[in-house]
């Protein structure tokens, strides 16, 4: 039987290229007493990463899996089994959009791993997107993705928006 995990996001190279910035709600822990080796700090802020536990803090206080996967061109069946399969070896991060086609399939990843493998929902982290047309009718889209996903929140929600080379581009 084959089993299909694509689009593996590895989101830990694009953020540690990233700039932080300073955010005085950013929820740090107490530091050590004696200098730590481990972690890196920026001019005011400690490093949101944590590589033990494979998260990044964002400013908001929530962590996010640094490791996770996409399911771009995949169809209903291939997201559920590629989201199944990689919430049963460890990942924790999901990365989905309407504009996709695959959410329902999404959907039924994540409920039979979590039926399977006792995967509590706050332990996913659930990425979709909004897209540009959808802007100016945000709330009613989004109780659509929850829908189709069969979730009561969806952890961060991207506005995706069109370029000059994009087929479906109206700018």
């Amino acid at each position: 039987m084959k089993q299909m995990i694509t689009s593996i996001l590895l989101l830990s190279f694009a953020l540690l290229n990233m700039q932080c910035g300073t955010d005085e709600s950013i929820k740090t822990e107490e530091p050590n007493p004696k200098p730590d080796t481990t972690t890196t700090t920026t001019s005011d802020m400690t490093n949101p990463f944590n590589f033990q536990t494979k998260t990044v803090l964002l400013n908001s206080g929530y962590e996010m899996p640094i490791i996770g996967i996409g399911t771009f061109y995949l169809s209903a069946a291939q997201a559920e089994e590629s989201v199944y399969n990689a919430l049963k070896v460890g990942m924790r991060h999901i990365d989905t959009a309407d504009i996709y086609g695959n959410e329902t399939g999404v959907d039924r990843g994540i409920r039979r791993a979590m039926n399977d493998f006792g995967i509590k929902r706050e332990e996913i982290f659930v990425t979709s997107k909004l897209w540009t047309s959808s802007f100016n009718n945000a709330d009613h889209e989004v109780d659509e993705r929850l829908e189709r996903l069969g979730l009561d929140y969806i952890d961060l929600l991207l506005l995706h928006h069109t370029a000059p080379h994009d087929g479906s581009s109206s700018a």
